[in-house]
């Protein structure tokens, strides 16, 4: 979108990247990074690619399964790029150690987050790291803890949106700050 709030045309079209879920976007080092979940060599897979990347030669398998994963989450910051994504009904968060290229990093194995009824999203507002799942219908948000250069951390106990619980969650929720204050929205 340009600074008069109109929004430019497509950009380029991605026809040669295959998607089951749609992809994940962020920003890091001059470049839009590309999270997709999709099938590579018979298996499910989350696959990382760089948007100037035309020729796929740099994409980076950063896990498989079995089953199909959930629309996948990504956000920089921290000094890491981290992932997050539902199998199942299980998330799973992964990450870059410090400030790696994303598809050059050794990215860590895929550690169990707890459960979603829904794909989770992160939210990176300058200072935090957050992530924002649904058990049982109801949103809950949690804050990347404890993260230090050699330390990737841990998630915070999940606490109910607007401090009290809601069941009517009816997909995946969204995330923003602006001007200072955190905004969550979803579909009840």
């Amino acid at each position: 979108m340009d600074t008069t709030g109109v929004w430019s045309g497509w950009t380029g079209k991605r026809p040669e990247l295959d998607t089951a879920f749609g992809p994940a976007l962020i920003t890091h080092r001059d470049k839009n990074w590309i999270l997709r979940a999709c099938h590579k060599n018979g298996r499910h897979a989350l696959v990382l690619t760089a948007e100037d990347d035309e020729t796929g030669n740099d994409e980076k398998v950063l896990t498989t399964a079995d089953h199909a994963f959930g629309a996948p989450s990504m956000a920089h910051g921290q000094g890491r790029t981290w992932v997050t994504y539902r199998l199942g009904r299980e998330l799973f968060t992964m990450h870059t150690g410090n400030d790696e290229r994303p598809d050059r990093a050794s990215w860590s194995s895929p550690v169990s987050s707890g459960t979603s009824d829904h794909d989770p999203v992160m939210h990176f507002d300058g200072q935090d790291l957050w992530l924002v799942d649904t058990v049982s219908g109801t949103p809950y948000l949690r804050r990347r803890i404890r993260v230090t250069n050699s330390d990737p951390g841990t998630w915070s106990s999940p606490l109910p949106l607007g401090g009290e619980l809601f069941h009517t969650v009816l997909g995946t929720p969204g995330l923003a700050t602006y001007q200072g204050r955190q905004y969550a929205f979803y579909h009840a």
